[in-house]
């Protein structure tokens, strides 16, 4: 892993970085994940998940890798003593076949070897037995006079833990030599250190455990539990989870000030988990004490972050996946123009765009009318192609057997290769409601290439204006409370989040890049497979399983324990209790806001006000006139000319109305630096495409796509000549490339 070491209050050093070589994984448990058997602890009576019948005694979970690779080889017996026959054992003839060997134990020695599992006196370092006549073991090899005789059966003295020397792990560790992520008090201990975040107010961040003698952290009834492992191999590495529970204290003036909030903790239990085969699921094992006794059951779901695959070569020269610079809030259009395809009933309080959403023409349109971001969702089809569209299923309409009667049947767009879709005839779920005619089927479907559904991420990449940014959401269903999912079977996230990661470097140029996405889990796969683009974590939705979404306050502790930059949440709940802006900005996260309240010119003011730093609506037209610059344009444009003289009046009156006052942001993040080594041609605009004659409104430059389509030709024209000017201009000065250090004011 790639990162920079970053020294908190308390010693502790964690990472800001992504996945280079190693892997993440990543063991959860949610509120009621252990389940403890009757009379476990005294007090408790009948089994339960529910903690807070515990009589008041705390609960401590803590967790460390009990089985890791060293050079290839598992050596789960290191440190393990061999266990012989004793040598008043009577051979019996077996036959020559038999190789087992075979113990009839009965109740004296039984009783004996119970009170050996006990904590023996400190004098006595070997168990002893008193009768060991009942004891019969036999065995082939073994027999006969020339028989060896081996030493007295015992047992293995029980490990103490102390967590004196070691505060992960009181066995011997077999992790590589060298942490690669330590605080400076535990870096002696030879063990990659688990930190863990919990959803509550001041234990979202990633931190060693809070109790000082188990290395454990609290855990109740609400509490949502994380725990972060470092690994080369996830399939050859297995954790271990450790309960204890809270005791009365002995002497109350033997506590130091350091430690009166600590209790005093026994050790409950043990739950192993491992190997982990798959990159994400769910499992459950026995919580059992040092008796072997059952004490319970957890559960618990885990996922695995893999590095990128065939990505680019790493690089720590620009990143933006903490930095946000003071401006004013960032207006961004909602799928382009905003939504198009509007349910019969949602049209009667809101008005449909004039474009159809996530298309070129749309997002050009946006460019158009001063958009800072456009905003857009992407998935992909069953040949791995990155698509732009919002909703999982799309609709096709068969001819029924009897009667030829039509029927809309929805088809999942990850189930259809990208040839399907741009072939057949597809509409929006929206039709679902009304039954289809043989005289629509018969109509043709021939929109022109900017108007087409289903355009691919690559092509908005290469024919949008570069100046725009763009908010990407990665769909990926989620979990729902009433049960099942928005879309099963879908693919597995790793595959999933490379493949359009790859896609974007390869299309990206200089523009800048928002992601998001409902989903923590994916949300966390994107902040830690890439450091140059900032993420967001969409959210709150109480329809959802998943815990993470069920409140604003989980959703931001979310979004701080993966380190994400900020979250984006539907603006009616910010107007309802503005304090959730103020509730945000004191954990350092940015805010962004969508929804069909934000279409209104006072609500956006008002959000302005509140101190979001981005609205996300639609019509954007009813807001601007067309030609209006975005203010990261026009910033862009100021400094080029207070760097290299004016650009020419209009152009600098042009700056000058469209610069916006700044906003202070409560991010505490440093700049990027500035690059001195300018390139002069890598703001030439390239070629426009060959004119084929359709009528559209995009405007602006382009580069040829794997296909040539004349309609974007005499659209691209009319910037290309708007540009010159500006071109010539910084043709002195340089774009930042991907891997190269940047100016504040080139990015977000």
């Amino acid at each position: 892993m790639k990162h920079v070491s970053i020294p908190l209050e308390n010693g502790v050093y964690l990472q800001r970085g992504y996945l280079i070589s190693h892997s993440e994984l990543r063991i959860r448990l949610s509120g009621l994940a252990l389940k403890l058997s009757k009379n476990a602890i005294p007090g408790l009576s009948s089994s339960t998940r529910d903690l807070t019948q515990l009589c008041g005694r705390r609960v401590y979970i803590a967790c460390k890798q009990s089985l890791v690779e060293e050079n290839g080889v598992l050596n789960a017996l290191e440190g393990e003593s061999p266990i012989y026959p004793g040598p008043r054992v009577l051979n019996q003839h077996l036959s020559v076949s038999s190789s087992h060997l075979i113990y009839s134990l009965e109740q004296s020695i039984a009783a004996e070897v119970r009170s050996q599992l006990t904590d023996p006196p400190e004098a006595a370092d070997q168990p002893s037995f008193s009768d060991y006549s009942n004891l019969h073991v036999t065995s082939p090899y073994t027999r006969g006079p020339n028989a060896h005789t081996l030493s007295a059966f015992q047992l293995r003295k029980p490990t103490t833990v102390e967590f004196s020397s070691s505060p992960f792990s009181s066995r011997n560790s077999t992790c590589p030599p060298t942490p690669r992520s330590l605080s400076p008090a535990v870096s002696h201990c030879g063990e990659p250190p688990v930190f863990v975040s919990v959803l509550a107010n001041k234990r979202c961040r990633r931190h060693l455990g809070e109790h000082t003698g188990c290395w454990g952290t609290l855990y109740s009834a609400r509490d949502d539990v994380t725990f972060y492992v470092e690994t080369d191999n996830a399939e050859e590495v297995g954790v271990e989870l450790e309960i204890y529970v809270e005791v009365p204290r002995n002497n109350e003036n033997m506590a130091t000030s350091e430690e009166s909030n600590l209790p005093p903790v026994k050790f409950l239990g043990s739950a192993f988990f491992g190997p982990f085969t798959e990159n994400w699921g769910q499992k459950g094992a026995q919580l059992l004490s040092r008796r072997r006794t059952l004490m319970g059951d957890v559960r618990i779901s885990y996922m695995v972050i893999n590095p990128i695959k065939d990505g680019p070569p790493p690089s720590l020269q620009v990143s933006y996946k903490h930095y946000w610079r003071t401006r004013a809030a960032l207006e961004i259009g909602h799928r382009g123009m905003g939504s198009y395809y509007v349910n019969p009933d949602e049209k009667k309080f809101e008005k449909p765009a004039q474009v159809k959403e996530n298309t070129l023409r749309s997002f050009q349109s946006a460019v158009n009318y001063g958009a800072d971001f456009v905003e857009m969702d992407v998935q992909l089809t069953k040949d791995f192609q990155v698509v732009v569209y919002h909703d999982f299923e799309t609709v096709i309409t068969p001819r029924k057997k009897r009667r030829g009667e039509l029927q809309n049947l929805s088809v999942a767009v990850k189930d259809l290769p990208y040839s399907a879709l741009r072939e057949l005839r597809l509409q929006h779920a929206s039709v679902l409601e009304k039954p289809q005619t043989y005289e629509e089927l018969d109509d043709d479907d021939l929109d022109p290439f900017e108007l087409q559904m289903f355009p691919l991420l690559r092509d908005c990449l290469q024919y949008v204006d570069p100046d725009v940014g763009f908010d990407i959401e990665i769909k990926y269903p989620l979990e729902l409370k009433k049960g099942g999912s928005e879309m099963d079977n879908f693919f597995e996230r790793n595959l999933y989040i490379d493949t359009i990661l790859k896609e974007i470097y390869q299309f990206v140029g200089n523009r800048r890049i928002l992601f998001s996405c409902f989903d923590a889990d994916t949300c966390a796969m994107l902040q830690m497979k890439q450091i140059r683009y900032p993420v967001f974590q969409l959210g709150f939705d109480p329809d959802y399983a998943d815990i993470r979404q069920q409140s604003f306050e989980n959703l931001c502790y979310s979004a701080k324990a993966n380190e994400l930059l900020g979250v984006c949440v539907n603006c009616d709940d910010i107007l309802r209790n503005p304090e959730m802006a103020t509730f945000a900005r004191t954990l350092g996260l940015i805010l962004l806001v969508w929804g069909s309240a934000a279409n209104s010119s006072e609500n956006m003011q008002i959000l302005k006000n509140l101190g979001v730093h981005g609205v996300i609506y639609d019509r954007m037209q009813e807001h601007k006139v067309s030609g209006t610059m975005s203010a990261l344009k026009a910033s862009k444009l100021l400094s080029l000319a207070s760097k290299n003289g004016p650009l020419g009046s209009n152009c600098t009156s042009e700056v000058n109305s469209s610069q916006a006052s700044p906003v202070v942001t409560r991010r505490n993040s440093l700049s990027p630096q500035t690059n001195e080594h300018l390139q002069p041609d890598q703001l030439l605009p390239p070629p426009p495409l060959p004119n084929t004659g359709c009528d559209s409104d995009i405007s602006g430059p382009s580069t040829p796509s794997h296909r040539t389509h004349q309609s974007l030709a005499e659209h691209f024209a009319a910037l290309h000549v708007a540009v010159s000017q500006l071109n010539a201009s910084e043709s002195t000065v340089n774009c930042l490339p991907p891997t190269t250090v940047v100016t504040d004011q080139a990015q977000v």
